[in-house]
């Protein structure tokens, strides 16, 4: 008799056998599934200015691979390249990177963040609205003119002989003097607008020279240590009205 109930048991006993084979030869490591990064600021459809440094703060993690580099890349222009200390193997890394938008637009922000194997992560994207600083109304001074007496011209002698007038400056020799006020810098371009090749780039505090200026006065062209270019206007400031520059060609 208890053979026969064995034997009824057995297909039972058999699968929970199995189970625990398997139970005991499956591998409780994480699966790696890449790097994942995320911008944890500014946050999605935040409203920044033109000219003024925008601090961008991404955080990449990987649970199995350790973490190699974040890519910053600001409308399909890569802005920002930060890699991990060699010395240390990070699981999470966070990375932080400044820019200064020149023009008013909707700009798309994305990350990518790699491990050391060179995965990939999915890309983490945000989309700013960027606004022009509000418009500076310039203020004019007009000053009555004294009425004064005619008076009898003196008569020209050897000593009081009329002299040359003295020479006026043309617009080609005026200059005016700037000093860059935009976080970290501002952009040199070999013309006026942000389409224009990027010679280099002026740190802030430092000073340029205004040589001209676009008839509408928005960009100046400047001369700086690498030669001469042009920056937007308002990221400078200037030491007199910039409309006494005469208008220059690119």
């Amino acid at each position: 008799m208890k053979i026969p109930s064995l034997r009824r048991f057995a297909p039972f006993l058999w699968l929970v056998l199995m189970l625990g084979l398997v139970g005991c030869n499956s591998n409780p490591a994480a699966q790696s599934v890449g790097p994942l990064v995320t911008i944890s600021s500014p946050r999605n459809g935040e409203r920044v200015l033109t000219g003024e440094s925008v601090e961008f703060t991404t955080v990449a993690s990987d649970s199995v691979t350790p973490i190699q580099r974040i890519e910053l890349w600001v409308d399909g222009v890569l802005v920002g390249d930060s890699s991990t200390p060699t010395d240390e193997q990070l699981h999470q890394f966070t990375a932080i990177h400044d820019w200064v938008f020149e023009e008013a637009h909707t700009a798309t922000v994305e990350a990518f963040a790699y491990n050391l194997e060179n995965e990939r992560s999915q890309v983490a994207e945000i989309v700013l609205r960027v606004d022009g600083p509000p418009p500076i109304t310039a203020t004019v001074v007009v000053e009555s003119a004294e009425s004064t007496s005619p008076t009898a011209a003196p008569l020209a002698t050897a000593d009081n002989a009329p002299t040359a007038p003295p020479a006026t400056a043309t617009p080609e020799s005026i200059t005016v003097l700037g000093r860059v006020t935009a976080q970290p810098g501002v952009n040199v371009r070999s013309g006026p607008g942000t389409n224009s090749t990027r010679l280099g780039g002026v740190f802030a505090n430092n000073e340029v020279v205004g040589i001209g200026r676009t008839e509408v006065g928005d960009w100046v062209k400047i001369r700086f240590e690498g030669g001469e270019g042009w920056v937007v206007t308002r990221f400078v400031q200037w030491a007199s009205d910039i409309n006494l520059l005469p208008v220059a060609n690119e």
